[in-house]
């Protein structure tokens, strides 16, 4: 082992975000065009086997928190097996999950025993027919039962994370701090980001988180602080409600938060990503068939680290919707 990794900017690299599978059961406007994209096919899908073994061998190098995604990871059948294992990894600190809510009801209370420790569900309207109009189909209800099913589960905390979208949900703001009165719920809003074949989307709905944040605050809805808490493992900064609440914001135009990014992302096809905006990466899959391929993917690793960017580009019009968040 050369040593912990650690980017050409001196950033520490410790977190990890896995996609299991690209395959999603909403077809969010922003994120998917109408006519849908071309999936990986399943034999080019790591097995768990490969995503466990890309992992254990991660973690003794600096890799300190994983979250999974997807598309939408309870999609992918016996997912708890792949949590299970990884839940089994000594010196990994923190097992996440980002989901779109729609399997909690049936699955919370496992996902909790089988190791996740943090949720983040995606919410995007809290009007069912709004919600069902940016998720192309989707049913509000049962997004708010796998909310209350988590809670039910025991998850200390739960993030719900909504895309901030102008002349959409903008007039919702308030509604959803308001769910921030349960102390375990928190609210994170993002700004939609100007990628893929949402771009024409975000001429027409993005709007600058910061100008939300002076609005909250005006509102008296949120409270300045001259230092906005960090959770130190993402870009969110985060502040109270008077009622004791935290709201997130994520803003990559308002905040410019590259200068802090700590993470890698591993593809479900085995590609590790040393950042979600640009296009280089480093194929761990071949890795996996070779007699050293520890110490090969090991050695990755340490490239992605090298080749990672002080800061996204923007530009490449089809890559994020295949990388996952």
């Amino acid at each position: 082992m050369v040593g912990l990794l650690k980017d050409s900017f001196n950033r520490d690299i410790n977190y990890l975000r896995v996609s299991v599978t690209d395959r999603c059961n909403f077809r969010c406007f922003y994120c998917i065009p109408e006519e849908g994209v071309p999936f990986i096919p399943h034999n080019q899908i790591l097995s768990y086997e490969e995503t466990f073994r890309i992992i254990k061998v991660a973690v003794p190098i600096g890799i300190k928190k994983v979250r999974f995604t997807g598309g939408e990871p309870l999609l992918r059948l016996d997912f708890m097996d792949l949590i299970r294992m990884t839940r089994s990894i000594g010196g990994l600190e923190k097992i996440s999950l980002t989901t779109n809510g729609i399997g909690l009801k049936k699955n919370a209370r496992e996902l909790r025993e089988a190791g996740i420790d943090g949720l983040n569900i995606s919410l995007n309207s809290l009007n069912p027919q709004k919600f069902t109009k940016i998720t192309r189909g989707g049913r509000l209800e049962e997004v708010l039962e796998g909310v209350n099913a988590s809670l039910e589960a025991g998850f200390d905390v739960v993030k719900i994370n909504i895309i901030y979208l102008k002349g959409i949900n903008d007039d919702e703001v308030k509604d959803f701090i308001n769910l921030t009165k349960n102390p375990r719920i928190i609210v994170r809003f993002i700004e939609l980001i100007p990628k893929g074949e949402a771009r024409d989307i975000w001429l027409q709905h993005f709007a600058l988180l910061k100008h939300l944040k002076d609005r909250l605050m005006n509102e008296g809805l949120l409270i300045y602080e001259e230092k906005c808490m960090v959770d130190g493992s993402g870009p969110s900064r985060y502040y109270p409600t008077p009622w004791g609440g935290k709201v997130g914001l994520i803003g990559l135009l308002s905040d410019h938060y590259c200068q802090n990014c700590n993470r890698l992302r591993l593809t479900s096809d085995g590609k590790l990503y040393p950042c979600l905006m640009n296009e280089e990466f480093v194929d761990l899959k071949p890795l996996l068939n070779i007699e050293e391929g520890d110490r090969l993917i090991e050695e990755a690793f340490f490239k992605a680290v090298k080749i990672k960017s002080l800061e996204a580009c923007i530009e490449d019009p089809t890559f994020m919707n295949r990388i996952g968040g």
